[in-house]
């Protein structure tokens, strides 16, 4: 293993006994971080190793081992399948946290019925934005210079989102058929309950962004708010481009769509896939140690 994670197995009763040689096959060797990674947003696995976590000594169950150390092939052939399974959904959320890889159906192709509403841009009085108006200036209070040269975060303006009158929806899907805006207006978006207006400037938001959506951290710090921090326009030297207006809009899909795979919304992966808290149930009774293998990961500082 390299630099800073050493990764150990802990065999106990069991064993783990790959087909391939993971060093000589990296498309073996990924289903384990992949697998690692559904099972850490897994929210029971979260919930019932919470000390192992804060202590930096998580054990990462594995699918299915635990049973004698001869299997038939039908038993190691579910094995592979079940870490296959597991490791799918890592990948899906790899790239959900990965802003720069195109995700169909959350960031490109059709946005999913339900992503649609989320984080949509705005003019309040509903006409076209006009960047060199300042309409995509971030004038909000979102960040300040503080001493040495590090961004303080501000407190911004975030308002509850409201639902538009019926009237002002046909009259808004009339003007987005008639003419080009230099921001597209996606359609009205459906206001989630309980949802926030996130502001811009005293003209301009994104509309219907999910509180859960606003409130998700990773590394201690909310990520759209902490965005913003850096892009205040005193710091920044300008207004926001259009395509950072589009990366606010669909890092917010990217932070729904991974609450829903957690359970928050209850509408990712369903059908082919079965869930991040039936990954978990991939390993079983591995979650009981010491009974059955699993990882020990250790931060080596």
């Amino acid at each position: 293993m390299s630099g800073s994670v050493s990764v150990s197995v802990s065999t106990n009763q069991g064993h783990f006994d790959p087909d391939t040689d993971p060093d000589a096959d990296p498309e073996t060797a990924e289903l384990i971080w992949y697998h690692a990674l559904a099972i850490g947003y897994a929210p029971a696995y979260l919930a019932e190793n919470a000390d192992g976590i804060r202590q930096d000594w998580p054990r990462i169950p594995l699918p299915g081992f635990g049973g004698p150390t001869s299997v038939s092939a039908a038993v190691r052939t579910q094995r592979r399948a079940s870490l296959q399974a597991s490791a799918a959904l890592g990948r899906r959320i790899a790239a959900l946290l990965d802003s720069e890889a195109p995700v169909p159906g959350v960031t490109c192709g059709a946005v999913r019925d339900d992503l649609k509403g989320i984080a949509v841009f705005r003019r309040l009085d509903g006409q076209p934005a006009r960047p060199e108006s300042g309409d995509l200036d971030v004038t909000a209070g979102w960040g300040h210079a503080g001493k040495g040269g590090v961004t303080m975060p501000g407190r911004g303006k975030v308002l509850p989102s409201t639902i538009p009158a019926p009237e002002d929806q046909g009259r808004q899907s009339s003007r987005q058929s008639s003419r080009q805006s230099e921001i597209p207006l996606n359609p009205e978006p459906r206001t989630l309950t309980p949802a926030l207006d996130i502001y811009l400037n005293d003209s301009a938001c994104w509309r219907n962004v999910p509180e859960a959506v606003w409130g998700y951290t990773i590394g201690g710090y909310q990520v759209v708010k902490k965005w913003l921090s850096y892009r205040e326009k005193p710091l920044l030297g300008r207004g926001l481009t259009p395509d950072e207006v589009r990366h606010v809009t669909d890092t917010c899909r990217r932070l729904a769509a991974l609450i829903g795979m957690r359970g928050g919304a209850g509408q990712e992966l369903r059908g082919s896939t079965r869930g991040l808290n039936e990954a978990l149930q991939i390993g079983g009774r591995i979650l009981r140690p010491p009974i059955l293998p699993a990882w020990d990961c250790v931060m080596r500082r």
